[in-house]
């Protein structure tokens, strides 16, 4: 019923801005999910919007991915992922940067994406070429780290606070994926 959900995302203080945004609140159990955001005027009502997610759990929360799937070129075109190091430790983040083996037909992959890692002073990491990086052998120990050589990863230990991965393609236009993965059992949350 849309008026109890109401009353619930109002009561944990998240209701969004204006009437014409969306909200879900839903008791999940542990799985992996997708939330799409789509326009809902129609053909030609296009825009940028954002798709949050709480943990609203009391207790102890825990959200251990997040991704943001988008078009992305070499300019403004950016696939885009906000997220929190929540907690009073550093944690231990892998950010990811797919496109040669994301899940549409390989004519609109981005075949060679580049992440860049921002805090709130700037930018504090960069990677193109995943197999570049100076911890490659860390990256592989995960367990998560890309299969295509043109795919980006940089694996970090964050203090707590808000962080921004970007995503943009080198030399090349198409679909990318930004991926944060928790990978200290912690809490991490889109930002």
């Amino acid at each position: 019923d849309d008026a109890i959900q109401a009353e619930i995302i109002t009561n944990l203080g998240l209701d969004p801005g204006s009437p014409l945004d969306a909200a879900i609140y839903a008791c999940i159990p542990p799985d992996a999910y997708t939330a799409i955001l789509a326009t809902a005027g129609g053909v030609g009502n296009i825009g940028v919007g954002i798709v949050e997610v709480y943990d609203a759990d009391v207790g102890t929360p825990y959200l251990g991915n997040i991704s943001t799937r988008a078009p992305v070129d070499a300019g403004d075109l950016r696939a885009i992922g906000g997220f929190i190091v929540e907690g009073e430790l550093p944690k231990q983040v892998l950010i990811l940067a797919r496109g040669p083996t994301v899940g549409v037909p390989e004519e609109t992959r981005l075949p060679n994406p580049r992440v860049r890692l921002f805090d709130s002073g700037g930018e504090i990491a960069v990677n193109d070429d995943w197999g570049d990086a100076s911890n490659v052998a860390e990256i592989t120990a995960t367990g998560l780290a890309p299969t295509d050589p043109n795919e980006s990863a940089i694996l970090m230990t964050l203090d707590p606070g808000p962080y921004t991965a970007i995503v943009n393609g080198v030399g090349g236009t198409g679909i990318g994926i930004v991926e944060v993965y928790d990978l200290s059992g912690g809490v991490i949350a889109p930002q």
